[in-house]
């Protein structure tokens, strides 16, 4: 279906189009690429609260995936929330104390996800096993942020340390969850990320976000796994607070725009974080789940001031179009700015060698 994509961008074309159309690719993608990358799951914050046991999903319309984030002793651990027995859902909203309990037939776990009691049961043989647990899965934190996977293809570390080592300077502690709201586009997943992946549509799409930046000095730098692009801020305009440590301590960056492979965004601002979470449902149906967590003492008009609002509508309708034209058959493949679309090639590399 699909060369390599040239590790030279002034050589390469892009992914083929039919790419973003082919329905058994697209399953593959589900069974293979998203269960087993690291997804964002939740956050941790609510264990503060004296919560023990947090329901979650995975990828929800997606991968649909009923997980329990549970703390123990202050370790954090993700398990199946699918009971051993009948396979009832166990927990649907967040609880205290000490034992997971089934609401069908009264099975109980540990925090930890091991078996417990169970009534009823003294006459069954060879009972429990290690089948009678709750399955564990690999967990991983990046500030109050929890990530999982089904079954990760590579160590958490690998993927995620390159934003967590640039971004160690950020005030994760003071952060709250403000806010979520759901964006349908009716497009491919990736071409959605194609879109975010470069700042060369910004003065011709964005006029708002455009007259925030200053455009020439806009960079992306490339990681294993992931890539930024490092947005300074125009004149007048707010700007991270950044230690003079740092790479970027002399410079106004209105923010850092993390992405890392192969669906999610997250946007670091003065005023705290934005995160994307591009979720497909089809080929051509994608939904964004977008989540705000403000800094304890930020303004929220600060947060509305932004327009990111106004940006992501500009954004799905441009993408839109895209999609309608990557489908037309007048189409089969494009070729990179060597200057400005970095970051998407970077992508198409990713996924090309997935694919193959």
């Amino acid at each position: 279906m699909i060369d390599s994509i040239a590790p030279d961008i002034r050589e390469a074309k892009t992914l083929p189009a039919a790419i973003y159309s082919d329905r058994v690719l697209f399953e593959d993608m589900r069974n293979n690429l998203f269960r087993n990358s690291w997804q964002w799951l939740g956050d941790n914050l609510r264990f503060p609260e004296g919560y023990t046991q947090i329901p979650a999903r995975l990828l929800p319309g997606y991968l649909d995936i009923p997980l329990i984030m549970t703390q123990r002793e202050g370790k954090l651990q993700v398990l199946s929330n699918v009971c051993t027995h009948r396979a009832s859902l166990l927990v649907d909203e967040p609880k205290t104390g000490p034992l997971i309990k089934c609401p069908y037939h009264g099975r109980c776990f540990g925090l930890d996800g091991k078996y417990r009691s169970m009534p009823e049961f003294e006459q069954t043989v060879d009972f429990p096993t290690e089948k009678d647990h709750l399955r564990p899965l690999p967990a991983g934190t990046v500030g109050p942020l929890v990530f999982t996977a089904m079954s990760p293809h590579d160590p958490f570390d690998s993927v995620f340390q390159d934003m967590a080592q640039w971004m160690d300077f950020y005030p994760w502690d003071q952060l709250y969850h403000y806010d979520q709201t759901v964006y349908t586009v009716h497009a491919h997943w990736a071409l959605y990320c194609d879109n975010y992946l470069e700042g060369f549509h910004v003065p011709y799409v964005h006029p708002g976000l455009n007259a925030n930046l200053d455009m020439p000095s806009y960079e992306t730098r490339l990681f294993p796994w992931s890539n930024l692009q490092i947005g300074i801020a125009g004149p007048n305009q707010p700007h991270l607070s950044i230690p003079a440590s740092h790479e970027f301590g002399d410079k106004n960056v209105y923010a850092f725009y993390w992405w890392v492979f192969p669906n999610m965004m997250f946007n670091f601002y003065p005023w705290g974080l934005s995160m994307n979470v591009v979720t497909p449902e089809t080929p051509t149906l994608t939904r964004i789940h977008y989540h705000t967590y403000l800094m304890k003492d930020a303004d929220p008009e600060a947060f509305h001031r932004t327009g990111i609002h106004q940006t992501e509508l500009e954004d799905e309708a441009i993408v839109e179009k895209v999609q309608q034209g990557i489908t037309s058959g007048l189409y089969e493949y494009g070729r990179f700015s060597a200057t400005q679309e970095k970051g998407v090639h970077h992508f198409h590399q990713l996924l090309a060698k997935w694919i193959q």
